[in-house]
Parts: structure tokens; sequence; C-alpha cells
């Protein structure tokens, strides 16, 4: 891994989380090659800092580019090492009315755990590195982690949509605690990639 690639982790107060992303536009004209490589640039800087953040910290699925200070509307999804998926300029459309409760994790607040409600089923449209626009139905874990990874490109942070005080950021160690008796929820199950295109 090119450790020259990790980029640092913006925390939860810094400003540039509270931003709304810039789409990215198709590369056409003089300025295609310019873009195209910025796209592969920025991407692997993704993967880096997220291999580098699940090397330390054992757990970590995808990452947005605003995440890392760079105000792009781009989604980095690796529910797993070897099966990702980059989404460009992600649009997320609920699905049903099935809502489900989840513990969730974020990179920028990493020993903490914040309880909110998503969307159990979604849809994406987005388009990938070679400027395809696709489309996927996802369900539980995905339709989890892909919501809370666009709500980073609108500035939005899973503390935003904490049930309660209580539950805004509450250390993880005590969540895990409290859930040792609990069966698993389906949205905590490991999904492994977006599964239906088109």
């Amino acid at each position: 891994m090119n450790l020259l690639a990790v980029r640092r982790i913006l925390p939860p107060d810094d400003p540039d989380l509270r931003q709304v992303s810039e789409p990215l536009a198709p590369p056409y004209g003089p300025e295609q090659i310019e873009t195209q490589l910025f796209l592969e640039s920025l991407i692997q800087d993704l993967k880096d800092t997220l291999d580098q953040y699940r090397a330390s910290h054992g757990k970590a699925m995808a990452i947005a580019a605003p995440q890392i200070g760079v105000r792009k509307r781009l989604v980095y999804l690796e529910p797993k090492p070897g099966a990702s998926d980059v989404l460009i300029n992600p649009e997320v459309t609920p699905l049903g009315q099935e809502i489900i409760e989840t513990w969730e994790n974020c990179m920028s607040f990493p020993e903490r755990l914040v309880r909110v409600r998503r969307h159990k089923n979604c849809s994406i449209v987005y388009l990938d590195p070679e400027w395809r626009r696709l489309t996927a139905r996802l369900s539980g874990g995905l339709s989890v982690i892909v919501q809370h990874e666009c709500d980073h490109l609108d500035g939005i942070l899973a503390t935003d949509k904490a049930l309660d005080i209580r539950t805004k950021a509450m250390p993880m160690a005590r969540v895990k605690a409290r859930a040792r008796a609990k069966p698993k929820a389906d949205a905590n199950t490991r999904p492994s990639s977006l599964r239906t295109r088109s």
C-alpha cells in the first residue's frame, strides 16, 4: 500500500464535514485527462485510507470523499476486502415503508456508535469510474451503509439522526456490552457488494 495516499480523516467537529459536496462531471475536451487522473487518485486515496483504518480499527466498509476533505460526490464502498464499488454522484431513493433501527459507527468518530433509523430498502442510481450509469436495489446492511455514506455528501452526520440524546454518541464498548444478550439485526450482517445492477 502506498502510505502517501493515506489521508487524514476529518473529525466530527470539522466544518468541512458540514458542506454539501459538488457533483463530478464526466471528462470531456482538453480537461479529460486531468479529470480522469484526479478521479483515479481520489479513488486510490479513499481505498488506502479505508485499508489503513480497517487495519488499525478492525472494521470499515465504506468512506465518502468529504471525510478526507474532498468536497466531491463520491463514495468508495468495500464491505469486505476484494469486493468494492465506486459510487459517483449517487442518488438514493427509499423503497417501501419498512424502517429499521441500527447502531452506526463512523470513521470520523471511531470509538462511538449512534443509534438511528434507516429505510431497510432503497434504490441507488450512480456512475461508475467508466462513467456508466448504473442502478441497484439494496436491502438490510448494504442499504444502511449506502444511506449513511450518501448523507456525508450532503453534510449530514449520523449524530444528526440520533434517536435521542442518550444514544447520540455512545461509547462502542458500552453498546457492545448491551448487545451481547440480543440477536443481531439484519442491518448488522456484513454485506458483500451491490447486487442488482443495470
